[in-house]
């Protein structure tokens, strides 16, 4: 292989990286960084470890899904930007099992927060008056059904495909929780 091939090879491989990069590590920690940033205080952390642990598996989450919602249009400086539609379809499917397990994650680690907390559990598992956590329970409960269907491989594409649609609902959903979660998140942004 000659020096310019090299070269050529180098760069494709760099073209095709960089956007996975930025879409998988840089995104993520800047949003995580952010946060932190925010906090008036880590002390928290001492005391509440596993709700420290839930709020950032929670906004890695959202920024997976919001990612995720951006693919889904299927823009062309997208499709340009990571190398054809194929390879954005790759890593919408990667992108949508790391946020549906960042949410799952983000539930686990307040069910273990709550062991510290004995009247929380209810709270977290029994739909209530709360409505924001009311649309996180429905909407991680149809992201783990649709995402289930989606690594069910003798179900026929079309009956697939239409029940990836209500992926939509599922985002709304938890858009709706990350909007009106009580939380020093959304407290510190009003």
């Amino acid at each position: 292989m000659t020096l310019e091939k090299e070269r050529s090879a180098v760069a494709s491989l760099s073209r095709r990286i960089a956007p996975n990069l930025i879409t998988l590590v840089i995104l993520p920690a800047i949003t995580l960084v952010l946060w932190l940033y925010g906090k008036r205080s880590l002390a928290m952390f001492n005391y509440t470890p596993w709700l420290f642990v839930a709020q950032a598996f929670g906004l890695l989450a959202a920024t997976f899904l919001s990612v995720n919602f951006i693919f889904t249009t299927r823009l062309k400086i997208i499709r340009k930007m990571f190398g054809g539609l194929q390879e954005v379809y790759k890593l919408h499917r990667v992108i949508g099992v790391l946020s549906v397990t960042c949410a799952t994650l983000h539930f686990l680690s307040f069910l273990v927060h709550s062991i510290y907390f004995p009247g929380l559990l209810d709270f977290y598992l029994i739909p209530g008056d709360d409505w924001s956590m009311n649309f996180a329970r429905a909407a991680l409960l149809l992201f783990l059904v649709l995402i289930g269907l989606t690594f069910i491989r003798k179900i026929p594409y079309h009956i697939w495909k239409y029940s990836h649609q209500f992926m939509g609902l599922a985002f709304l959903l938890a858009m709706a929780h990350v909007l009106t979660i009580n939380s020093d998140i959304m407290k510190s942004m009003a």
